[in-house]
C-alpha cells in the first residue's frame, strides 16, 4: 500500500508499505525500474507507517516543481 508519483523532474517519488520481505523485494526491483526506465539513482528508507489502505498513483501537481528529488526514490515504509 502506499503510493507513486512522477515528479517534474522524471523523478519518481514512492511511498509504500509492507511486509518486511515484500519490501525488499520492491526495493531491488526499483534498482531495474520498469521497462524503457533509466535508473540512475535510488534511495531507501524506513519511516513510520502512515496506515496506507490502498496503492494509488499520484498525478503531479505545481506544488512538486519546488521539490528538487533525484531520478527514482523508495521511500520505504516497514
Amino acid at each position: 500500500t502506499g503510493f507513486v508519483r512522477n515528479m517534474h523532474d522524471k523523478s519518481v517519488l514512492i511511498h509504500a508499505e509492507g511486509l518486511e520481505e515484500n519490501i525488499n523485494k520492491f526495493i531491488e526491483w526499483c534498482y531495474v525500474g520498469p521497462r524503457r526506465s533509466d535508473v540512475s539513482e535510488v534511495n531507501a528508507e524506513e519511516q513510520e507507517l502512515k496506515g496506507y489502505q490502498t496503492f494509488e498513483i499520484k498525478r503531479w501537481n505545481h506544488l512538486s516543481y519546488f521539490k528538487k528529488q533525484p531520478h527514482i526514490i523508495c521511500l520505504i515504509l516497514a
